[in-house]
C-alpha cells in the first residue's frame, strides 16, 4: 500500500525451462515457482536453480500447498501458501 509499483514477469526458455512469476523491485528479481503439491520434491527446485545459474541470482521462493515453511541452503525459501 506504499504506492510502489512492482514489475511482474513470466520467464520461459526455448527448451521449456520456466519460472511462474518473477517479481522485480528495487533492482532485484525474485523468481517464484507455484506448486499445488503438499510435499516438497526435488523437482520443485529445478527451474529456479537453472534461472539462478543463468541470471546470477542467488535466491527464490517456492509456494506450495504443504504445511511447513522451509529455508534451503541454496537460498530458496519454501513457503506454504496458506500463511
Amino acid at each position: 500500500h506504499s504506492g510502489d509499483k512492482s514489475k511482474l514477469y513470466f520467464w520461459r526458455t526455448k527448451t521449456g525451462q520456466e519460472i511462474d512469476l518473477i517479481i522485480e523491485k528495487d533492482n532485484e528479481a525474485v523468481p517464484i515457482e507455484i506448486k499445488s503439491g503438499s510435499t516438497v520434491i526435488p523437482g520443485y527446485f529445478k527451474h529456479i536453480n537453472y534461472y539462478n545459474k543463468v541470471s546470477g541470482n542467488t535466491a527464490g521462493n517456492i509456494l506450495y500447498a504443504g504445511q511447513v515453511n522451509q529455508s534451503r541452503s541454496s537460498g530458496i525459501e519454501v513457503i506454504n501458501w496458506r500463511e
